[in-house]
């Protein structure tokens, strides 16, 4: 149930309900819903309020003898008195009920009514505000034994192999929505103020940043990869809040050894050469694959890449790999592998489909999600690329080499998610296959 989204829609069905007066308006609505709540318990009932009445008073009926005028509905001079609303509902005494709402007044009244609560256009801590608000006013309330706390969030979340390219997707779609919701420069100020707990100060760069830095910024939407996921998981066990910054591959392992950030993610292989520079808490197997057009019309295999078009991420362990190939195909009289090295798995994706290149070298994990994101276009070759070094390599969370208390502590609660079950079911959720999973996390 919700108020209405603007006053041209709200306007249509009440003169009252314009949302510009939020006292009136917020009364004509806990109202109605009165009105809904009486007609559901299934009795005869009567009604008057500050803007409706039912029955209307005068109506007589003036057809049917009075003596056989049901007395449950009507007076007896015939005038109708009480209505019933057919047919009930199913559930008793009445259906569940959600609130849509992003304001604290409205969770309050929302648990006293006994209603769930899903909220949009709200801070992370506006929400946190809005739902002690909520438990508060529903403790009171005394809800039943085993009664679920029945709490929501509505949240743009869009998930991508890489940082850039949910970025890349996501940034321009959410600046269109919101900035079709927000028109006038004017409105600006008191659109996102909106998202603000009370508490919260509207600072320059709120008004800055365009709608997508200022949602991320605020956790109202999630963008990112798989790893990004795991992270904010993480961060949960750890007590603390992830900031998470999208920046390209390439530039994240000069980034960390920098110092600039305390962790990054994003498929980094375990190696010695890596070791030197920075700390690896590792959490998964780095299995390699192959992922093609549908039906693999280029005869792209694990063992004979010789001749063929293949596309990896910039400065990444495959681009090694498949130099080695390379070298391996020319010293043995073939033709050259033409590898083609990109910024990022969607213009990788987007060339595969146009046949501009025969496959993509990726990790299993990102190929397994891209095979069904793009199932209809494209598939993965059963099976791995086999390790040059014919060892089973894992990958991280990479850390600068001055943060091995941090690197414990996410080891931690790495090996916590792996014991209680979230790691599995984060896997599952995005289609990664079981055989990348680790056992346990390790700090090298």
């Amino acid at each position: 149930m919700i108020r209405g989204l603007d006053n041209r829609v709200n306007g249509n069905f009440h003169p009252q309900a314009d949302r510009r007066n939020q006292k009136v308006n917020q009364a004509l609505f806990w109202e109605s819903l009165d009105i809904i709540e009486l007609a559901w318990q299934g009795e005869p009932f009567h009604f008057e309020g500050q803007f409706y009445r039912f029955p209307m008073p005068g109506w007589i009926d003036q057809k049917t003898p009075k003596n056989e005028l049901d007395p449950r509905f009507y007076t007896p001079e015939g005038e109708l008195a009480h209505l019933k609303v057919m047919p009930q509902p199913y559930q008793k005494p009445m259906p569940p009920r959600w609130l849509m709402a992003d304001t604290v007044s409205s969770h309050v009244e929302a648990a006293r009514r006994g209603m769930g609560v899903l909220s949009f256009a709200q801070s992370f801590q506006r929400t946190k505000a809005s739902w002690h608000a909520y438990r508060a006013a529903r403790s009171n309330q005394g809800p039943a034994a085993g009664e679920l706390e029945r709490l929501g969030l509505m949240r743009p979340i869009f998930v991508a192999p890489n940082q850039a390219d949910a970025e890349a997707v996501m940034r321009p779609a959410l600046n269109l929505n919101m900035l079709r919701g927000v028109r006038a420069n004017a409105d600006l100020e008191a659109a996102r103020r909106a998202f603000l707990a009370d508490d919260e100060e509207l600072t320059p760069r709120d008004l800055s940043d365009d709608w997508f830095d200022f949602l991320v910024r605020k956790e109202h939407c999630h963008v990112g990869t798989p790893d990004y996921v795991a992270l904010r998981a993480l961060a949960e066990k750890l007590g603390v809040k992830a900031q998470i910054t999208p920046i390209e591959y390439p530039a994240m392992l000069p980034s960390i050894q920098a110092g600039r950030f305390q962790v990054g993610l994003g498929g980094f292989f375990d190696t010695p050469e890596r070791r030197q520079v920075v700390l690896f808490v590792t959490n998964m197997y780095a299995v390699g694959g192959l992922l093609t057009r549908k039906d693999n019309p280029d005869k792209v295999a694990f063992d004979d890449l010789c001749g063929k078009t293949v596309s990896t991420t910039e400065g990444t362990f495959q681009a090694i790999h498949l130099d080695a190939i390379n070298k391996e195909c020319i010293a043995g009289g073939k033709r050259a592998v033409q590898i083609v090295l990109m910024k990022g798995t969607l213009p990788q994706v987007e060339a595969l489909k146009a046949g501009r290149i025969g496959a993509i070298y990726l990790t299993k994990a990102v190929m397994a999600y891209m095979a069904r994101q793009n199932a209809t276009d494209l598939e993965d070759i059963p099976g791995v690329m086999p390790d040059p070094s014919g060892e089973k390599k894992v990958q991280g969370f990479i850390l600068p080499k001055s943060e091995m208390q941090l690197a414990n502590a996410l080891q931690a609660a790495m090996n916590a998610a792996i014991a209680d079950g979230i790691y599995a079911r984060i896997l599952k959720k995005w289609n990664i296959p079981e055989d990348v999973a680790v056992e346990k996390a390790m700090v090298d």
